[in-house]
C-alpha cells in the first residue's frame, strides 16, 4: 500500500485530496500543528476522519520535519498547508511570508536528505501573477500584490531550486481560487453564500461588502486537487496551471448565490470602504492549456455547480433537505449526494 502524506490535511482542499488518495487505496498520513477535534472537523464532514492517520506537526521545526519523512519514507507528499487569507496577509505580512517560505524549504529538504526520489507536490497560488492583462501560463513572470503572494512565489521558486540542484520531483501547482462547502466563513465567497441563505431564511436582510469590481477563476476544492495527484504521476516534474481557464467577476457570484435562493443582490448590498484591501488584484485570467494536455484533466464543475453546492450545505446546516432544495428550486432526490448532480459531503 502506497503512503501519502499530506500537509494542511484538515484545511479546506486537503480533505478532498485525502478523499480521492483513500478512494485509490493510499495510507494517507495528515499532519496538523496540534491534534485536537476542531482541527479536524472538515475530515468528519466529508465523513474521513477515521482514514486519515493524523500526526502533530510544527512545519516551522526543520528537524520535526526531517524525522517524520525519514521515519514514515511515503511514495508522495503534498505540501499544502500555509496561511491561505490574502486579507489577512496585510495585517500579518511577516508572519505570512515567513511561514509559507520556512515550512516549503522545510519539507523540500527534508526529502533531499532522506529520499530525493519521494515526489512533492508544492501549492502556489494565481496571487504569484498578480493583475492579469491576458492569462497566465505557468511561466508567466511573477508580479505579487500581497504578501501572501510574495510567500507563495518564494515558495514556487524554492521547489524550483530543489528541482534543478538537487534533482527533486518537486512540482507547483499554481492553484487558483477554490471554493467549497468547507471554505471558512471569513471569506467573501462564503459570507457572500451564507449571507444569501441567512436572508432567504429571514434571518438576515443586508449584506456588507468592500470591493466587489474584481474578477477571478472560481473552480471547486474537488475538481482541483484532483489534478494535484496527477502532476506526481509524470515522467517528468514541471508546474502547473490548475483552473478552470473561466473567470467571472464578483457580481456574478453575487447575483448566481443571491438569484439561486430567489434574492436581488441589490436590494441587500451595502458597501463598505473598511472592507476594501489596501491593494487588490483586479482581475486573474488562467492558461489551463498545458495542464489539460499534459494531465489530461479538465474542471468538472462551473460557477454554478458551485455555488449551488455551497448553497445547499449552508442550508441543511441551519435546514432541512427538503427544503434547501424547495429553497434552490430543485427537485427533491432521494439522498443528498444526488443534488444537481453534485458530490457534496458523502
Amino acid at each position: 500500500m502506497k503512503t501519502a502524506l499530506i500537509t494542511g490535511v484538515s484545511g479546506q482542499g486537503g480533505p478532498y485530496l485525502a478523499r480521492k488518495l483513500l478512494s485509490e487505496g493510499y495510507h494517507v498520513v495528515g499532519t496538523s500543528r496540534a491534534i485536537a477535534e476542531r482541527e479536524s472537523q472538515n475530515l468528519v464532514e466529508l465523513k474521513i476522519k477515521d482514514s486519515v492517520s493524523m500526526r502533530a506537526l510544527d512545519l516551522q521545526n526543520g528537524q520535526q520535519v526531517l524525522d517524520l519523512v525519514d521515519q514514515l519514507r511515503p511514495d508522495e507528499i503534498y505540501h499544502l498547508a500555509a496561511p491561505s487569507s490574502v486579507a489577512r496577509s496585510f495585517i500579518e505580512p511577516a508572519d505570512t511570508i515567513y511561514s509559507i517560505a520556512l515550512t516549503t524549504v522545510n519539507v523540500l529538504d527534508a526529502i533531499r536528505k532522506t529520499d530525493k526520489n519521494i515526489p512533492c507536490f508544492i501549492a502556489s497560488s494565481t496571487e504569484i501573477f498578480g493583475n492579469c492583462l491576458s492569462p497566465a501560463t505557468a511561466s508567466t513572470r511573477h508580479n505579487p500584490q500581497s504578501p501572501y503572494g510574495i510567500g507563495k512565489s518564494c515558495a514556487q521558486h524554492q521547489a524550483k531550486i530543489y528541482r534543478e540542484a538537487y534533482g527533486l520531483f518537486a512540482c507547483s501547482g499554481i492553484l487558483s481560487n477554490f471554493e467549497s462547502q468547507l471554505r471558512p466563513r471569513n471569506y467573501v465567497t462564503s459570507k457572500i453564500v451564507n449571507t444569501a441563505c441567512e436572508i432567504a431564511l429571514g434571518d438576515s436582510d443586508k449584506i456588507e461588502l468592500g470591493n466587489i469590481d474584481i474578477t477571478r477563476d472560481w473552480g471547486a476544492a474537488e475538481d482541483l486537487m484532483s489534478a494535484a495527484s496527477l502532476t506526481l504521476r509524470q515522467e517528468s516534474p514541471d508546474d502547473y496551471i490548475i483552473a478552470t481557464g473561466v473567470s467571472h467577476s464578483l457580481v456574478d457570484f453575487l447575483e448566481i448565490a443571491f438569484s439561486r435562493v430567489g434574492l436581488d443582490y441589490r436590494d441587500h448590498l451595502i458597501s463598505k470602504d473598511f472592507l476594501i484591501r489596501p491593494l487588490d488584484i483586479k482581475q486573474t485570467l488562467c492558461d489551463t492549456s498545458l495542464t489539460e494536455s499534459k494531465l489530461k484533466w479538465r474542471a468538472k464543475m462551473d460557477l454554478n455547480d458551485i455555488i449551488t453546492q455551497m448553497l445547499y450545505a449552508e442550508l441543511t446546516r441551519s435546514s432541512t433537505h427538503e427544503k434547501a432544495c424547495k429553497l434552490l428550486g430543485i427537485s427533491t432526490p432521494k439522498t443528498q449526494q444526488n443534488v444537481i448532480g453534485i458530490n457534496t459531503a458523502n
